[in-house]
């Protein structure tokens, strides 16, 4: 690593702010971070109360697949590591309606033969949403490049690469999940797309998240939020950075509009 002379100041602890320290002690720069809080992490952290362990950000981490662009930005800021393991999950979530539980199964196909047990007059619009599920697999957030930097050809690629997700747009990027649920005639399946994330949100976002799971692409590190958080943490301060926890900044003094 060649060091620089020119020191970076960060103000705040986050994963934004831990993710930015990393990435300026491997360009060489001399980093400190400066968080108000007793550890790092910011929203992303847990806490034990009454025996219980309350995880206070991820439901899932979009990027676990490894190979992908964001399975490899996570192991280099440390919130992955090579023996990283996963909590062992079967399903997306389960809505229960009456006595009437529904659930979206990992395994896609579990979920469509459960959903057309349940309600065979909604077969069209079940399949149709299994088989769009299966096209937002190729959904990946590009993290190769900052979208600012990439150019015509980068373009190209990645529209190569999720060549089916035009149709997930087109048939679920128009309507809410409100509007989705309503073309179901269970009151079951109704319940099932507006339980989980609000009734007003975009439809497509349910279809993109539920298949971060189903690709095994969307995973729970074990030990949650705090654990992530405590592995950058570690990873920022093995590259030689500084982390002043419970230290809050109060001013930021300014000379010929630069800090000093």
């Amino acid at each position: 690593m060649n060091e620089r002379k020119k020191r970076i100041i960060i103000i705040g602890g986050g994963i934004g702010g831990l993710a930015a320290g990393i990435y300026g002690r491997l360009a060489g720069y001399k980093v400190d971070i400066y968080e108000k809080n007793p550890i790092a992490g910011g929203q992303c952290t847990g806490w034990n109360r009454k025996g219980c362990h309350i995880d206070n950000c991820i439901h899932w981490l979009t990027g676990t697949k490894k190979g992908t662009a964001l399975r490899r930005v996570w192991e280099t800021v440390g919130a992955l590591e090579k023996h990283t393991k996963f909590v062992e999950c079967d399903n997306f979530y389960t809505s229960i309606t009456g006595d009437i539980r529904v659930t979206l199964w990992k395994d896609l196909e579990k979920t469509q033969a459960e959903l057309l047990k349940l309600s065979p007059e909604d077969e069209r619009e079940i399949r149709k949403f299994v088989e769009h599920v299966k096209y937002a697999e190729e959904c990946e957030i590009p993290a190769k490049k900052p979208i600012d930097a990439m150019g015509i050809v980068d373009y190209i690629h990645m529209g190569a690469s999720m060549a089916n997700m035009p149709k997930v747009m087109k048939e679920y990027g128009s309507i809410d999940l409100q509007e989705m649920a309503e073309r179901f005639k269970h009151p079951a399946l109704k319940a099932l797309f507006t339980d989980y994330l609000p009734k007003e949100l975009v439809a497509s976002s349910l279809l993109i998240s539920y298949a971060s799971i189903t690709s095994g692409n969307g995973e729970i590190p074990m030990g949650g939020s705090l654990a992530m958080a405590n592995r950058m943490a570690k990873r920022f301060k093995e590259l030689g950075g500084k982390l002043y926890c419970n230290t809050p900044v109060l001013r930021i003094l300014i000379k010929n509009n630069k800090a000093v």
